[in-house]
């Protein structure tokens, strides 16, 4: 099985993008970020 690589999140609307992305595909902003791997504790 392949592992998955990892995500990059827009800042600005929360879309999903690939991991080399410089622009966000949905709303076209630079503001992108790693996903986080572990879940977030409430």
């Amino acid at each position: 099985m392949l592992a998955k690589q990892e995500e990059t999140i827009c800042m600005n609307c929360y879309a999903r993008n690939a991991p080399r992305a410089t622009r966000c595909r949905k709303c076209g902003s630079k503001e992108l970020r790693p996903k986080a791997k572990e879940a977030r504790k409430e």
